[in-house]
């Protein structure tokens, strides 16, 4: 066999072992990597989550099946209201009404002078403001940029993942040609698998990547004309370098292509809990209901305690008689007294007035309720246990994800200011998968337009220092907002903090803005107290000069 022969059998046999490799990959992925019982899957109560090795069926629990995992997480999320209330509650806390935009380009590298980097920076802030406040800046109209991001983060926290796409729309209506609109992960075409061991298994993800692997495209399934077509999203345009589509999530091992959903391991846990709550809730249910039965004397058969009393239909309850007839119409004897008991399907009680009096009971019968009083001290325990471990699994304080607080102010606002932390990542996270790239498609849409001016932005660098932006969102909850307003107040007077930001932070607010409404507010206030002070009514326009009052 010639070198070129045994070239091409060597090639051929790392091929095929390739191919095989990744077949049964894709097979144990899907028969036994999301083994998680209570949660829909099927599996045993206590079973592992993906990424564990299954010793009872020797499997590889190492790779994680995305799509899985998703759909798990989203079934989850409709099903199971505290599985929702925890992701919803860190998009409430940590999007709030949206992140805002603060704009800090370079000065010194720019060349700019103080007032014209404020100057420029104010125009830039209100424009932005303008268009992400309007439904413009969604496709379908739906929704504003800032609404966008809860979506966007949302699905960061339920699906792993979010696919934002930019559209360029040249309509002489709008504010900016920029429109977003957000992917579905469901419609990018592939298979993800996220191997725990640290193997590349990128390949058939649905998404395209170059050799160093930057992602460079998307292979997407969209509706056209009520048919979903495959069609291919490039990440940038390849000669006007606009964006078209990002993708955002953040990896846990290395070598992660696509995203998973962050709580996904706590799902079993999740699952214990609305469990536990359903079994009390049925309890209680059935401690309102109607169970009686009648215990007979030793002499006579059981009565029907309801016989003779005013229904509206007929009862649901089981027809007391004193034989059991045979099919053929013959009476049978038995020594059993429930074999004396005979069945008749009726529709359900309905009564019309309130309370039940039972007093048809013949000497020696009584009247039992089927007692499901149990008190189940445990239950606050358990749960308050297992919601520690989600707790600490979700970086959110017990005290947050309850929403509430105890009486120590300290230990409250300790707990606050580490969630704060995490807080903080997250929003960074989504600053630089998402808020960074739709603030340079929107300022280059500016630029083109000549609403805004940014000498040099061809170059790299000096587009990069145009682009150094912030983005800021709503403070942490002020426990005592006097405490904190003093704190700020040092900050400022320390050089820690402005009061432009500051402001942005507590009410989304300029204090430019706010000083310039100041000038004109104050004056006619002071004008209605000295009204007040004299004894005589003022409005707020009575302190005009002289001169300007007409005769």
């Amino acid at each position: 066999m010639g070198i070129i022969d045994k070239f091409f059998k060597k090639k051929i046999t790392a091929t095929a072992k390739k191919i095989a490799y990744n077949a049964m990959a894709r097979a144990n992925v899907t028969k036994s990597l999301y083994n998680m019982g209570g949660a829909g899957s099927g599996g045993q109560s206590g079973s592992h989550w993906p990424g564990a090795l299954d010793s009872a069926t020797g499997g590889w629990n190492n790779y994680i099946s995305n799509y899985e995992t998703r759909r798990r997480s989203r079934s989850a999320y409709i099903d199971q209201p505290f599985y929702k209330a925890m992701i919803t509650r860190q998009a409430d806390t940590i999007i709030d009404r949206g992140l805002m935009l603060e704009a800090v380009p370079d000065a010194q590298m720019l060349g700019l002078s103080d007032d014209q980097m404020m100057e420029w920076k104010s125009n830039v802030e209100r424009g932005f403001h303008r268009w992400a406040a309007s439904k413009q800046s969604s496709r379908n109209g739906l929704t504003n940029f800032y609404q966008i991001q809860r979506l966007a983060f949302l699905g960061q926290m339920r699906d792993g993942e979010y696919f934002p796409r930019f559209y360029y729309n040249n309509k002489k209506s709008l504010q900016n040609p920029l429109q977003l609109g957000l992917i579905s992960p469901d419609m990018i075409q592939g298979y993800a698998i996220t191997s725990t061991l640290g193997y590349d298994y990128s390949n058939g993800d649905g998404i395209d990547r170059n050799a160093q692997g930057e992602e460079i495209a998307y292979n997407i399934q969209v509706n056209e004309n009520g048919q979903y077509v495959p069609k291919r999203i490039p990440s940038r345009g390849a000669k006007s370098g606009k964006i078209f589509m990002t993708h955002g999530f953040r990896p846990h091992f290395d070598d992660q292509t696509r995203g998973y959903p962050e709580m996904i391991e706590a799902l079993q846990w999740v699952q214990k809990i609305t469990d536990l709550s359903d079994a009390q809730l049925q309890k209680e249910i059935i401690n309102a209901s109607i169970a009686l039965w009648v215990k007979p004397s030793d002499k006579e058969d059981a009565d029907n305690p309801l016989d003779g009393l005013n229904l509206d239909s007929g009862a649901g309850f089981n027809d007391f008689s004193d034989v059991n007839t045979k099919a053929d119409g013959e009476t049978a004897s038995t020594d059993d007294p429930a074999d004396d008991l005979c069945y008749t399907d009726r529709s359900d009680v309905t009564f019309n007035k309130p309370g039940i009096g039972v007093f048809n009971l013949k000497s020696g019968q009584e009247l039992k309720t089927l007692d499901y009083n149990r008190k189940n001290t445990e239950f606050n325990v358990f749960v308050d246990m297992l919601m520690e471990y989600l707790s600490a699994a979700s970086g959110m304080p017990l005290e947050v994800m309850k929403m509430k607080f105890g009486e120590n102010y300290s230990a409250s606002r300790a707990s606050l200011a580490l969630f704060w932390r995490v807080a903080e990542q997250w929003r960074m996270e989504l600053a630089t998968d998402f808020l960074n790239h739709v603030y340079e498609a929107w300022l280059s849409g500016e630029i083109a337009s000549g609403r805004v001016s940014a000498p040099g932005w061809s170059d790299p660098r000096i587009k990069a220092s145009w682009l150094q932006c912030n983005w800021i969102g709503s403070p942490m909850i002020d426990i005592d907002p006097s405490k904190q307003a003093d704190a700020i107040g040092k900050y400022i007077d320390m050089g820690l903090s402005n009061r432009e930001r500051e402001a942005r932070k507590l009410n989304g607010t300029s204090f430019i803005d706010n000083v310039k409404r100041l000038s004109k507010e104050n004056p006619a206030l002071q004008a209605v107290r000295i009204g007040d002070a004299n004894g005589t009514e003022s409005e707020p326009g009575d302190n005009k000069k002289e001169e300007d009052q007409e005769d």
